[in-house]
C-alpha cells in the first residue's frame, strides 16, 4: 500500500554523502587533535581540550580538592603511577610560597621523562647496550630518609650518582591515610615496575615487536573493512531487488485492496493487533537501510579502534591513545547513540502512522494519511533537534566544558534571542496550532494571501507551497492569517456555461444532466464524482445568452480533472444537438442610415 510516510533512503542522498565526509573529517580531526602540540624541548606534550578557567579559586579539572588538600595523578606514558597531594591553594594567581599540586606532578613527570630519554652514549661502547638513559636490567629504585621525609631515588650500574624522583610529604601521607614510610614502599614497588616496563618498551627488541603488531593491526583493519563493505554491498543489492519487487507489485496490491474494500465486510483488526502484523516490503527497506547505516559505523569503529590500538603500541604515543579513547571516543559514541535512537524512533513513528492509516476507513483515508504524514514529519524534526541538543549538552558536561561563564553567556544569548527571535516563536506556535487544529497538511491544495498551490512541506516554522507554475513559495507560519483549503474532505466543480438566447432551456438542462450522470456512472469516474448534479439550473439572463450553473461534488483535488473532462464532453454534446454557445449581441446603425430614417419620418409627417 502506498504511504505518505516512508523513511527517506538516506544512504543514497547527497545529504548522506556529505554526512559521510563530515564524519570522516571529524574522525581525523579528533584523532589528530592530541598531536597538535609539542613541548619546546622536543618531547611530546598532550593536547587537551581547553577548559574555561574563569575562577582562580577553583582547581583545574585534573585536580581533586578534598578539604585542605588537593591531589592529582603522576603519569608515565599516559598511565597513572600514583596520586600525590599538596596543601590547598585557594588563589592560583597568587600562591606565594605554596606549590600547587599540579605543578609538583609536572615536575615529577619531567624527571621521569628524562630517564626515558635517548642514551647519548648508545653504540659508542660495547657495554652501552640500552638506548635509554637508564638501563632496565640494572635499574634500582631505592628509599632514603632525609629530614624525616622518605625520598624515592633511582640509579643503575652506569649512573654516576643517584637521581631523586619524589619526596613523600606529610600531605601525601594524610591524603592516603597511611604512614609516610609505608607509602614510600608502595610507591617504590609501583615505580620500579612501571619504569622498568617503560624502559624495556623503548629497547630495539621491543620496538621490532611493536612494528610487527602495527602491521598485523593494519592488515586486520583492512580485512575487516573489506568484509563489512562486502556485506554492506550485498544489503544494497537486496534493497534494490526489493524496490523492484515493490514497483512491480504495487498495481496488483492496489487492485487487491480495492477488491477487499468493496467485496468484504469483516471487521478490521484492532490497532494494537495491527502492530503485530508481519513487516511490509517498505519496512524491510527501512531495516536494510538501517543495517547499512550500522555497517558504515562499524567500518568507522574498526579503524577507530585500530588507530587507538596502534597508538597504544608505542610508549611514546600511548598518551595520545588514551586521549583518543577518552575525549574523541566520547564524542563519537554520543553521536552514534544519538543517531541510533533517532533512527529507531523514526521507525517506530512510521510503524504507528502506517497502522493508523490502515485503521482509517474510506473516504477519509487519504485525508488522515496526509495529516499523519504532516504530524509525523513535525514530530521527527522536533525529536531530532531535541536529541542532538541533549547529546551535545551531555558531551559538554562530561568534558567539564560548562563553566559558570558559559552558563552566563547562555543566559545573555537567551535574553538576546527573546527579542530577536520573537517571529520564530510566533512561527512555531502558529505551526503547532495549524497541525493541532488540522487546518491543512502536506498534499492539500490551498490559497494563502493570493498564493495558490500544493503544500509540499510543512514544519513548525514554515509552510512551503508549490504553485501551478512550479515555483516553491516559502511562507512563515506567523504570516498565515487566512487559508483557503480546496482539498479538504471533498471538492466542487463550479462553473457557468452560457448558451445562445434562442436555445431551448429545458433541452439544454436535460443534455447537461444526462452527460454528467453518464460520466458519473462510468467505472473510471465513479470514485471521483461524489454528487453529479448538486446544483443545476439557470443562473442568469443577459444580452450574451442564458447562463446555466452546475455544481459537481468530487473527491479532493479531483475538481479540475472532472471539470476538464466534463467540458470536453459537453462541447461534443452541444454539437450533436445544435446548441450554440452564447454570443454577445449588439445592434450597429450607421450614420447615413439614421439620416435616411429621419427624412422618411419627416416626409411621412408632411404628407399627413
Amino acid at each position: 500500500m502506498p504511504s505518505f510516510f516512508r523513511s527517506r533512503r538516506i544512504l543514497a542522498s547527497p545529504r548522506w554523502r556529505r554526512f559521510c565526509w563530515m564524519a570522516i573529517a571529524s574522525l581525523i580531526l579528533l584523532v589528530s587533535l592530541p598531536m597538535a602540540t609539542t613541548a619546546q624541548d622536543g618531547s611530546m606534550a598532550i593536547a587537551q581540550l581547553p577548559t574555561v578557567q574563569t575562577d582562580s579559586t577553583q582547581p583545574p579539572s585534573s585536580v581533586e580538592r578534598s578539604g585542605l588538600l588537593e591531589a592529582t595523578d603522576v603519569r608515565l606514558d599516559g598511565e597513572a603511577l600514583f596520586r600525590i597531594a599538596a596543601p590547598t591553594v585557594f588563589d592560583r594567581n597568587n600562591f606565594s610560597n605554596q606549590v600547587p599540586v599540579e605543578v609538583r606532578a609536572r615536575q615529577v613527570e619531567t624527571t621521569l621523562r628524562q630517564f626515558l630519554a635517548a642514551n647519548p652514549l648508545y653504540g659508542e661502547a660495547s657495554f652501552f647496550n640500552h638506548t635509554t638513559l637508564l638501563d632496565p636490567d640494572t635499574l634500582r629504585v631505592g628509599i632514603q630518609t632525609i629530614n624525616n621525609q622518605p625520598i624515592l631515588f633511582v640509579d643503575d650500574a652506569y649512573l654516576v650518582e643517584s637521581r631523586v624522583v619524589i619526596t613523600i610529604t606529610e600531605a601525601d601521607a594524610q591524603y592516603h591515610t597511611t604512614a609516610a614510610d609505608q607509602l614510600a614502599i608502595e610507591w617504590r614497588r609501583t615505580l620500579s615496575r612501571k619504569l622498568r616496563a617503560a624502559l624495556e618498551a623503548r629497547q630495539p627488541e621491543a620496538q621490532q615487536q611493536q612494528i610487527l603488531r602495527i602491521i598485523v593491526l593494519f592488515l586486520g583493519a583492512i580485512g575487516a573493512t573489506v568484509v563489512l563493505w562486502v556485506v554492506r554491498k550485498l544489503l544494497g543489492d537486496r534493497r534494490r531487488a526489493l524496490e523492484a519487487v515493490l514497483k512491480d507489485q504495487q498495481p496488483a496490491t492496489q487492485s487487491l485492496e480495492a477488491l477487499t474494500d468493496k467485496d468484504t465486510d469483516y471487521a478490521k483488526p484492532q490497532f494494537l493487533e495491527n502492530l503485530k502484523q508481519p513487516i511490509t516490503i517498505q519496512e524491510r527497506l527501512q531495516i536494510l537501510a538501517f543495517l547499512r547505516w550500522l555497517l558504515f559505523w562499524a567500518i568507522g569503529l574498526v579503524w577507530f579502534l585500530g588507530i587507538s590500538a596502534g597508538l597504544s603500541t608505542f610508549p611514546q604515543t600511548r598518551p595520545i591513545a588514551l586521549r583518543v579513547v577518552s575525549t574523541p571516543f566520547l564524542v563519537l559514541a554520543t553521536w552514534f547513540a544519538t543517531s541510533l535512537i533517532n533512527h529507531v524512533l523514526d521507525f517506530v513513528i512510521d510503524r504507528f502512522t502506517d497502522t493508523w492509516e490502515e485503521e482509517t476507513e474510506e473516504p477519509r483515508k487519504a485525508i488522515h494519511s496526509q495529516r499523519a504524514f504532516t504530524i509525523a514529519n513535525a514530530i521527527k524534526g522536533l525529536k531530532s533537534v531535541s536529541l542532538y541538543i541533549v547529546g551535545g549538552l551531555f558531551v559538554l558536561q562530561a568534558m567539564n566544558l560548562v563553566p559558570a561563564s558559559l552558563l552566563a553567556l547562555g543566559a545573555l544569548v537567551a535574553v538576546a534571542l527573546s527579542f530577536t527571535a520573537q517571529s520564530l516563536v510566533r512561527d512555531m506556535i502558529n505551526g503547532f496550532l495549524i497541525l493541532f487544529e488540522d487546518h491543512y497538511g502536506i498534499g492539500d491544495y490551498i490559497a494563502v494571501d493570493g498564493t495558490l498551490g500544493l503544500v509540499e512541506n510543512l514544519t513548525l516554522r514554515v509552510t512551503q507551497i508549490r504553485t501551478d507554475s512550479g515555483n516553491l513559495v516559502t511562507i512563515p507560519n506567523s504570516h498565515i492569517q487566512k487559508v483557503e483549503n480546496m482539498s479538504r474532505t471533498w471538492a466542487r466543480c463550479n462553473f457557468v456555461i452560457e448558451v445562445s438566447y434562442d436555445t431551448d432551456v429545458d433541452k439544454a438542462l436535460t443534455i447537461i444532466y444526462d452527460e454528467i450522470h453518464q460520466m458519473a456512472a462510468e467505472p473510471k469516474w465513479a470514485p471521483t464524482i461524489l454528487d453529479p448534479a448538486e446544483v443545476l439550473g439557470v443562473d442568469k439572463l443577459s444580452h450574451s445568452g442564458i447562463g446555466i450553473r452546475i455544481w459537481i461534488r468530487t473527491a479532493p483535488l479531483k475538481q479540475w480533472l472532472v471539470a476538464r473532462e466534463f467540458r470536453r464532453r459537453l462541447r461534443h454534446a452541444f454539437e450533436r444537438h445544435d446548441i450554440q454557445i452564447g454570443i454577445p449581441q449588439q445592434a450597429w446603425i450607421e450614420k447615413t442610415d439614421l439620416l435616411m430614417t429621419r427624412r422618411q419620418l419627416s416626409d411621412t409627417n408632411d404628407t399627413n
